[in-house]
Formats: structure tokens, C-alpha cells, sequence
């Protein structure tokens, strides 16, 4: 019942925000190697300058390939549905509200008293990368510059650190999205 009333209360108060943007990222490990990914990504700011993060990119490594990243809770509340649809309803259906657990949290910061510029720290510790050559867990730290085009389109500059959980190296990431608020 939490699950439910606690969503439903943030989306019913006026300062709901959505944020849906078209993203891309070069990467940069720390020999030097180039990488990118592409994707789409969606921030909803329940309350306020806080939002949640969510996203899906594709790309490529320059020696693991193909790559894809998106929230591991979108991964795990899939297989908890597909596991549990012939045995169990209510657990079904917990599965498919895991899905809509966020990758990360964001604060935007207005600067200079004015909406048209904000920066915006974040940290996303929950994106899962499959590759062709494993899977794994992903965390991810920055900070966007965003800047007001118009009502409600908008342009950010991105800049992060990231690394997998199981080998702690750091990989450099600059980014640029371009996209929609509402």
C-alpha cells in the first residue's frame, strides 16, 4: 500500500517535473581509449530541485563492443515478472513495481536566481552494463550543466566519472543531451 500511496501523493503535488532528453557520451579510460553510448535518458523531480534518474544507452567499447546500460532494477523486476507470472500474482506484480526503482538520485541547483541555468550533481549507483563479454554493475558520479532553450526545451553539458564495481578502474565521461522539460 506504501508502494503505492507514496507515488501517487509526489504526482498529485504541483512541482512535478519531467526532464526526457536525447544523450550521448564519449568515454575515456585511463589509458587513453575512446569509447561512446547514446541513449535516451528521463529525470523526474517529484519535490522540488531533487529528481530520480533513469536511462537507456547503447555504445560501444573499444575493446569489449557492443555495450548496453540501463537502471538494474528494470532488468531484475522483468525476471522477478517473468518468473512469477504463472505462481504467484501479488509477487508479479512487486516485480513490476522493483522496475521502476531509479539508477540514481539528482539535486538541481538554480544559479544566479535565475530557472534558465542549473547545475545538477548526481550519482548513479545502480546502472547495469551488459556487454558481449560479461555483465556488471556500474557506478556512476557527475554533475550537468543544464541551460533553458526555450519553455521547455533544454541543453546540458555532462560530466562524470565511472566505474564498474568489480575492477575499480575510473573512466572519464564528457556528454551532451538535449531535450524536453514538462
Amino acid at each position: 500500500l506504501i508502494v503505492f500511496i507514496i507515488p501517487l501523493y509526489t504526482y498529485s503535488q504541483n512541482e512535478n517535473m519531467l526532464e526526457l532528453s536525447v544523450a550521448g557520451k564519449g568515454i575515456v579510460d585511463i589509458r587513453s581509449n575512446m569509447s561512446y553510448n547514446t541513449g535516451m535518458e528521463l529525470e523526474w523531480q517529484p519535490k522540488g530541485n531533487f529528481g530520480l534518474n533513469y536511462s537507456l544507452r547503447f555504445g560501444n567499447y573499444y575493446d569489449k563492443g557492443f555495450m548496453f546500460q540501463c537502471p538494474a532494477s528494470l532488468v531484475l523486476g522483468l525476471v522477478a515478472v517473468a518468473c512469477m507470472a504463472n505462481y504467484d500474482d501479488i509477487l508479479s506484480a512487486g516485480g513490476l513495481v522493483f522496475c521502476f526503482i531509479p539508477e540514481g538520485i539528482s539535486y538541481n541547483i538554480p544559479l544566479w536566481d535565475n530557472d534558465g541555468l542549473r547545475l545538477a550533481p548526481y550519482v548513479n549507483p545502480l546502472i547495469l552494463e551488459i556487454t558481449q563479454e560479461d555483465v556488471g554493475m556500474i557506478l556512476e558520479v557527475g554533475s550537468k550543466l543544464k541551460f533553458q532553450l526555450g519553455n521547455n526545451a533544454f541543453a546540458a553539458l555532462d560530466f562524470s566519472l565511472q566505474s564498474p564495481y568489480k575492477n575499480y578502474s575510473i573512466n572519464t565521461c564528457l556528454g551532451l543531451s538535449l531535450g524536453l522539460r514538462w
